[in-house]
């Protein structure tokens, strides 16, 4: 999406944009140190413990963007409606599924 927004060259959306291709590129460079591990389950410690840190970083401005972001009826103390909290406990649980499964990684690696 950040690229189409910066190929259209939509007013406004360029550092938004460079935020999100940052942020892809991010992940996409976690995803191709992780995959050449995984066929023979060669692990190495220090490279699995920067990807842990890299996606511990990134669910947390994740977060942030995403509550900063939403733009829904605000009903209740915390700001959002019913929905919104779901939604954003629901991307928070699934992070914190991931984040784990990592450290469970970096604690069991040689």
């Amino acid at each position: 999406m950040a690229q189409v927004l910066e190929c259209m060259n939509v007013a406004g959306e360029y550092e938004n944009s460079q935020y999100w291709a940052r942020e892809y590129q991010e992940i996409d460079d976690c995803l191709r140190e992780l995959e050449p591990m995984l066929p023979a389950f060669q692990v190495e410690r220090g490279l699995l413990f920067r990807i842990y840190t890299a996606m511990c970083n990134l669910k947390a401005r994740w977060l942030t963007l995403r509550m900063d972001g939403f733009r829904r009826p605000r009903t209740d103390s915390e700001g959002f409606d019913a929905e919104t909290r779901q939604t954003l406990r629901d991307e928070k649980a699934h992070l914190t599924r991931i984040v784990e499964h990592l450290k469970r990684l970096v604690a069991a690696a040689p």
